[in-house]
């Protein structure tokens, strides 16, 4: 059996092209990731607790020689299903005070953090289209359970384990989710400050 493959084909590029209007930069060659890659504290994020805590998070942007792991207040973990830490990538000119968008990327079963650690973050083509293009890229990472509610397979919920709501704001993954992005506008906000 030979399998055809396509070496033009980039997929991350692909569809993050098509979600922003067909006017990306499509990466050739090595691209420098000269932006930042950061560990975050999930539940940090899911319950911010101060303006406070934004603005520390901004100022470890600014200076990253301080830090490579966003971090604050509580770090426990609900029953939503979410990892103790997600992953950022924040490109050169987001932490330089340009105003970015956000693209979320969700792993697929086996895939978070628990599993692969960071592999899915580096290794499917984001980083790379996101320091071309200015955009950052959230890797919000969810675990394998094994009890109430059984999540074998590290899934994000799309069939109702954790919630009849899983497919609406109402759900605790896409509400945790929607926190995250919220917070990390605020983030990009004050580092115009």
């Amino acid at each position: 059996m030979s399998c055809f493959l396509n070496s033009s084909f980039n997929m991350a590029y692909d569809m993050l092209n098509h979600i922003f209007g067909g006017n990306l930069t499509k990466p050739v060659g090595a691209v420098p990731l000269t932006g930042q890659f950061l560990n975050f504290d999930q539940p940090s994020f899911i319950n911010p607790e101060s303006r406070e805590m934004i603005s520390y998070w901004a100022k470890s942007l600014k200076n990253p020689s301080k830090t490579s792991k966003l971090v604050g207040g509580s770090s426990d973990i609900d029953a939503s299903g979410f990892d103790k830490e997600g992953f950022i990538y924040y490109p050169t000119n987001c932490t330089q005070g340009k105003k970015c968008p956000i693209h979320v990327a969700l792993h697929g079963c086996l895939q978070g953090k628990w599993r692969i650690g960071d592999v899915f973050a580096k290794k499917t083509g984001y980083l790379e289209i996101a320091e071309l293009n200015n955009i950052i890229i959230l890797f919000p990472q969810i675990i394998s359970t094994h009890s109430d509610p059984s999540n074998s397979e590290g899934c994000w919920d799309w069939w109702g384990y954790g919630s009849p709501n899983y497919a609406n704001q109402l759900g605790p993954q896409m509400a945790g989710v929607k926190k995250m992005i919220d917070t990390l506008r605020a983030i990009n906000l004050a580092l115009y400050i």
